[in-house]
């Protein structure tokens, strides 16, 4: 993606790219050296498939974009609060150098991977956009017609309370479960139709029966 970038813009002056590691330590700092603070006017896109929510959270708290266009993780329906947690550089245990290698693979194959624990899930997303821009974001609307499934969401003035969880149901039964399928992942293997129905109809009862790898972990 970065060469074919390079490709379409190589002598555009009015584009600049930067090739950085973003982390939720550094996302403000790269954003201070080259956007102007009092330049709030801009649309900001995050797909890194790792720990998306923590690195929006500082953003929000020192930018405003107008447009926030973020890809969750449909693999966690709501009310499930996933969040990809940023580890600094941790070692890789052989599981993941496994799964990385046949992630590889498949996409010089061209073939559609669905990873399972990485990024956030929606019902993690809409509280991160709520509780670190204190309210001022609404959710626009669910895109996922492409190869990603990204949530738009949108600045307002008035404040704005927490989408209701019943409401991010909704959203994700009648537009990513149509598009996903209902074979969703939990902790890497597909859940019984039976199950994600129960956790549908009653997320309260579910997740108060132990199923503590569910839950926001900090």
């Amino acid at each position: 993606e970065l060469r074919d970038l390079q490709q379409i813009l190589p002598n555009n002056s009015a584009v600049q790219m930067v090739r950085a590691k973003v982390t939720p330590k550094n996302i403000v700092q790269l954003l201070k050296s080259h956007l102007p603070r009092e330049n709030q006017s801009f649309v900001f896109k995050i797909d890194i498939d790792g720990c998306d929510c923590e690195v929006l959270g500082p953003l929000l708290e020192h930018y405003q974009p107008i447009v926030v266009i973020a890809e969750f993780n449909p693999d966690y329906p709501p009310p499930l609060v996933y969040a990809y947690s940023h580890k600094g550089n941790p070692q890789k245990t052989p599981r993941q150098l496994r799964h990385q290698a046949t992630y590889t693979t498949n996409q010089v194959k061209g073939i559609e991977v669905k990873a399972g624990m990485y990024g956030c899930s929606l019902s993690a997303l809409c509280k991160t956009m709520h509780d670190h821009s204190l309210g001022h974001y609404q959710l626009l609307l669910l895109d996922v017609s492409g190869a990603s499934q990204d949530a738009v969401f949108g600045r307002v003035r008035d404040t704005q309370p927490l989408l209701p969880v019943r409401r991010q149901m909704d959203l994700y039964h009648h537009i990513v479960l149509p598009v996903w399928g209902e074979g969703v992942r939990l902790t890497g293997a597909l859940a019984p139709k039976n199950t994600f129905a129960r956790l549908q109809n009653d997320p309260e009862q579910v997740l108060a029966r132990g199923s503590r790898f569910l839950a926001e972990k900090k």
